[in-house]
């Protein structure tokens, strides 16, 4: 992972602009750092957001399915979902909540946290099928292109510029990036997520979630099967934000992804449609836009595996 120059760092968050936990969430943050801090504690931060709390045990009722009884109190989720994930979760959310609007004609804010929460959801829901927890897949498939949202927030103008001279220049994103701002958005965005405590594996696997083969990962690792499943996400996501007929050259590309995982064509329309689902029931209880998406039976018609 190409590390960020510190006193470039410095320079970006004295601006002030960069995303940060607030609230409820950076108090959660703070506590969790202490390794003696109290269970009572870390419930009755996160009951006094009753929003927060709500998300929470929604979350903890989708990771205990199969319990004869659905989980009803902070406490319990927590001890379902475990602290630390508790605390992945809770920073996820706050950032969802707290930038999903501003002024910039060459970024759509909505667009961007509908698209990470379907990358969210894709990426879950291939962990639960592969019989892993899900609760780091989501949070690492919401939070993986963070470090747009704070280049975005840091100089609006400049991304503006950026974006420009990608088109311009037919040289990728990252590349007229660092051209136009010294820094790329995975840089950025790896940085604030080790900044906010989260696992190496997931900030070095939302670093390489673009190219996961070009990075150096160990092919068949924890990170690299992150990186992956994060890149199919995406890809799925796209495809979702398009509403199935804008992106549907995507189709041959999530083909190829969806197999490295054991996602063969014949469970990619199931799988999809789970996935298409889910994320508009979250985002209605997230407030966050989606749209109608045909089945993907019929959308893969359109480029036959």
């Amino acid at each position: 992972m190409r590390p960020i120059d510190p006193e470039q760092y410095a320079e970006f968050k004295a601006s002030g602009r960069l995303p940060s936990p607030k609230g409820v969430a950076l108090a959660v943050i703070r506590l969790l750092r202490n390794d003696n801090y109290e269970m009572p504690d870390l419930v009755r931060l996160l009951q006094s957001d009753p929003a927060m709390a709500g998300r929470l045990l929604r979350f903890a009722n989708a990771a205990a399915v199969g319990s004869t009884r659905p989980v009803v109190g902070v406490g319990e989720a927590v001890l379902i979902l475990g602290a630390q994930r508790i605390r992945d979760l809770v920073l996820g959310f706050s950032l969802l909540r707290d930038y999903r609007n501003g002024r910039c004609e060459a970024f759509r804010f909505e667009t961007f946290w509908s698209r990470s929460l379907a990358t969210a959801i894709g990426a879950q829901t291939r962990a639960s099928q592969a019989q892993i927890a899900g609760e780091e897949f989501f949070t690492l498939g919401l939070l993986c292109d963070i470090g747009i949202l704070a280049l975005v927030a840091y100089d609006c103008g400049l991304y503006g510029e950026a974006l420009r001279r990608a088109e311009r220049k037919s040289e990728g994103m990252s590349d007229a990036e660092r051209a136009v701002f010294g820094i790329d958005h995975r840089e950025l965005g790896a940085a604030l997520m080790a900044e906010w405590g989260l696992p190496t594996a997931l900030t070095n696997a939302a670093y390489h979630s673009e190219t996961p083969d070009a990075g150096g990962l160990v092919a068949g690792s924890r990170q690299h099967a992150l990186a992956l499943s994060i890149q199919f996400a995406r890809t799925l996501a796209d495809i979702c934000i398009g509403g199935g007929r804008d992106h549907s050259d995507l189709l041959p590309e999530l083909y190829v992804k969806g197999a490295r995982l054991g996602i063969g064509p014949n469970d990619l329309a199931a799988f999809a449609d789970d996935v298409v689902r889910r994320w508009r029931d979250w985002g209605a209880a997230l407030q966050v836009q989606t749209r109608e998406v045909p089945p993907f039976a019929d959308i893969m018609t359109l480029a036959p595996p």
